[in-house]
Order: structure tokens, then C-alpha cells, then sequence
């Protein structure tokens, strides 16, 4: 039979294991902290995107990777596009041509101009939207497009890019004359409208995309 004193020691020895067990089990949970906070027990992989990219997705997924910070920087340097405000559209200012240059038989050319009027430099790409009017302004035939490749042009302040708007009048039988025509830049949504391009056969009328300078890359 145990005296009263080892058992008092045996008592007082398992109660202090279990003190301890106790304060191994609570700082398993990391260092006060609770889970998913600090190096969290929760994988980052189950984490949903939300548009800073995350270790178990595509970086493109749904934004620039917030990994490296590149994607957003490289964004926020690019040359913004010209906005329609930017652009002073116009037919082309050029000496040459306005003197007759692109006039033949059985083909009406125009080249129509656009001047960065900002106070920075913006890029142009692509095929201006092109109709052509009647005299009261309605639509009656858009122009397609030439099919040629499409560059970016840088226009500093002041700097100008243009597009030759070219048809036919040997094409049909007989040419309209058209009162107008409706210019939209790239990419943009706010037209303009121009004056009457001469007479031609609507179903010929084709736009060139924007190069740099004011006689839409023809050699004069």
C-alpha cells in the first residue's frame, strides 16, 4: 500500500505533465497568431485571384502578377493612345497634293490628315473609320479596309499622321457625288465631318491605316 506522501508526489508529478502537454498544444498554432496570418496554415494556392496574380495560377490569369510589380509599371509607362480630343482631323495640308498630285483618270484619292493638337505625345495605329455622306448627312456606303499591315505612329505635340481615302469613278456606271465624308480615328468613337471628296463609285471606297506624316506615305 502507497504511504499518503508518494502518492502526494505522484499526483503532483502527473499534473505537471499535463501542464505541459497543455502549452505544447496551444503554441502549435504558430507564434500568436491565428490561422492563415503570419506563416498561416492555410495553403496560398486556395487563396482566390483578385487581380494581383497568385504562386498557383497563370500571371495573366486575371491582371499583372504582383510577384515582380513589372506588369503594372511596364502598363503605366506605355504611350497612351491619342483621344479623340487630341486629334485635329482634317483633309491634308500637304502642297503637293492639294496642287493635284493624286489626280488621275477614273480614281478619286483624298488623304485625310490628323495633328496631335495635345500637349504630349500619344501613338495612333490602325484604319480610321471612314463613310461616305449624302447632303443631308446621312451614311450611305463605309469605306473598307486596304488589308495592308498596321504600325504604331508616335506623334509628339504638333506632329502629324494621315490615311489615304481612295476610290474609283470608272467602276460603275454611274458615280455618286458625295457631299461629305465621316471620319472617326482609330480606335475612337468621336467623328467628324469633312468635306465633299468628289465624285465616286461607292462600292470602290476603300481607307489606307494612319502613317506618319501628312501625304499618307506616297511618294511624291
Amino acid at each position: 500500500m502507497l504511504s499518503k506522501t508518494k502518492t502526494g508526489s505522484l499526483l503532483a508529478a502527473a499534473a505537471a505533465a499535463a501542464s505541459i502537454f497543455a502549452l505544447t498544444a496551444c503554441g502549435s498554432n504558430g507564434a500568436g497568431g491565428s490561422p492563415g496570418a503570419g506563416s498561416g496554415s492555410t495553403p496560398s494556392s486556395t487563396v482566390p485571384a483578385t487581380g494581383q496574380g497568385s504562386a498557383s495560377g497563370p500571371s495573366s490569369a486575371s491582371g499583372p502578377s504582383s510577384a515582380s510589380g513589372q506588369g503594372a509599371q511596364a502598363t503605366a509607362n506605355r504611350t497612351p493612345e491619342c483621344d479623340a480630343g487630341e486629334l485635329r482631323i482634317s483633309y491634308t495640308n500637304n502642297q503637293q497634293i492639294n496642287d493635284g498630285a493624286l489626280a488621275g483618270m477614273s480614281k478619286t484619292d483624298n488623304v485625310v490628315m490628323f495633328v496631335n493638337v495635345g500637349s504630349s505625345t500619344c501613338v495612333i495605329q490602325g484604319y480610321p473609320g471612314i463613310a461616305a455622306l449624302n447632303a443631308h448627312g446621312t451614311q450611305i456606303q463605309q469605306a473598307r479596309r486596304s488589308g495592308e499591315a498596321v504600325h504604331p505612329v508616335y506623334l509628339r505635340p504638333g506632329a502629324v499622321a494621315s490615311a489615304l481615302v481612295s476610290a474609283d469613278t470608272a467602276s460603275c456606271s454611274a458615280p455618286k457625288r458625295v457631299a461629305g465624308l465621316l471620319v472617326t480615328a482609330p480606335d475612337q468613337y468621336t467623328s467628324i465631318r469633312l468635306g465633299s471628296p468628289g465624285e465616286m463609285c461607292l462600292g470602290s471606297l476603300t481607307v489606307h491605316p494612319a502613317v506618319p506624316g501628312n501625304a499618307a506615305g506616297i511618294p511624291l
